[in-house]
């Protein structure tokens, strides 16, 4: 069944649903930082100048929507980063800023003052516990059938599955809300997901949604990464004891 969530934003919803599963298996927030990193490889999309969109307006909340899609789609071989707070019962909030260009990725992770750092290359998969001053590499877990697939879905149809409303609107920006539809049958859809749209260039500003009582905010989205950014180099953790798991 094809998922009616074909955004980085839902699958971004449907990966705290995930991390909290994962949480629920341990105790240790650091391992959590490192399922963040693990879950978080699938989305590689990016965000284009609005110069290169067409010039003609969108009018409806489905048509600013779709043009959104558009314009990260068009620059998303340029590679992309974005931040994200995940507020977790109980444990408090885990912060994260992520870089994707291709099939690498770089995640920062913090929590309860417990910082990792992750490296992935489409094979490898390289974590770093600052406070154990612990290098783990091991293989990467995420097949590359569910990347490609991710991938080929996360921006078509933006809106299918919810109902779109415009609950505000500013000189800068258009505020939506999104409420899963009665006929949208995937149990693991969040109910809703506010979205906010920057006009002039079409970019996402923040999302948020909740599920399963994980409140997710993505913000602070860029573009444009460079290679050095998200290729894991040896030399960047010199002291580190090495696990190789491999």
């Amino acid at each position: 069944m094809k998922k009616s969530l074909c955004t980085l934003f839902a699958l971004a919803a449907l990966m705290a649903a995930f991390q909290t599963r994962a949480l629920a298996q341990t105790e240790n927030p650091n391992q959590l930082a490192t399922t963040l990193a693990q879950s978080q490889a699938e989305p590689q999309t990016d965000i284009q100048p609005a110069e290169s969109q067409p010039q003609t307006d969108p009018q409806t909340p489905e048509e600013i929507l779709e043009r959104m899609g558009k314009v990260m789609e068009d620059g998303k071989d340029k590679g992309f980063a974005m931040s994200m707070d995940m507020k977790i019962p109980i444990l408090g909030t885990l912060r994260s800023r992520s870089r994707v260009l291709g099939d690498k990725m770089r995640v920062e992770g913090e929590m309860m003052g417990k910082k990792t750092v992750t490296y992935t290359d489409g094979k490898t998969q390289w974590t770093y516990d600052d406070e154990n001053k612990t290098l783990t590499i091991e293989n990467e877990k995420a097949s590359a059938e569910k990347k490609d697939n991710g991938n080929a879905e996360m921006l078509n149809n933006v809106t299918d599955g919810y109902d779109v409303s415009l609950k505000k609107e500013t000189a800068d920006a258009w505020y939506f809300l999104c409420k899963k539809s009665r006929d949208n049958k995937e149990k693991d859809d969040p109910k809703t997901m506010d979205i906010v749209v920057a006009k002039g260039t079409f970019w996402p500003v923040s999302l948020s949604t909740k599920m399963k009582g994980v409140t997710v905010t993505m913000y602070d989205f860029s573009f444009g990464i460079k290679e050095e950014e998200v290729t894991f180099r040896p030399d960047l953790f010199p002291n580190a004891t090495v696990v190789d798991k491999r």
